[in-house]
């Protein structure tokens, strides 16, 4: 779903893209997972999630 340099692709509307990485984040925090416990807990690495969290890359879906 992302584009060049990690931007998220054309068709998906920013503020959708922004909502997901805050929704994303606020998950995070209310579960207190930390970026190594959620790459343990799924197939995507810690560095791929600080992507997502930091609104760099968009989730696969």
């Amino acid at each position: 779903m992302t584009g060049q340099a990690g931007r998220p692709e054309v068709g998906v509307a920013p503020r959708e893209a922004d909502l997901l990485t805050e929704q994303l984040r606020l998950l995070r925090r209310r579960t207190g997972m930390t970026l190594v416990t959620l790459a343990n807990r799924t197939s995507y690495s810690k560095s791929s999630w600080g992507r997502y969290l930091g609104g760099k890359a968009l989730p696969p879906r």
